[in-house]
């Protein structure tokens, strides 16, 4: 049996290393899209309601609160995305300082 070098078996480590990394962040990109998307679904799902309330002879105050929570919703969702870039432009920083 031929014996294998440090070098070499540094090498595979560090490939595989590299290889669970890689799945790792494939992991990490379809969350980031499943999030955004699921909620970007239940924002069309909120608003899908909006015509819902006028054959309903909703008061003034219950609309106003369906729109009030359509804007929370959509800044949940804006916050979503947004502290996903964030949290990434410092990371990155953090490795080239």
């Amino acid at each position: 049996m031929p014996k294998v070098s440090n070098a070499a078996l540094l090498a595979e480590r560090q490939g595989k290393a590299v290889d669970a990394l890689l799945a790792k962040a494939r992991r990490i990109v379809k969350q980031i899209r499943v999030a955004e998307s699921a909620g970007e679904e239940r924002m069309s799902n909120l608003l899908d309601l909006a015509p819902k309330f006028a054959p309903l002879n909703a008061s003034e105050e219950a609309v106003a609160e369906f729109w009030g929570l359509v804007e929370v919703g959509q800044a949940q969702l804006e916050a979503l995305c947004s502290s996903e870039r964030v949290r990434y432009v410092e990371e990155v920083e953090e490795e080239l300082v």
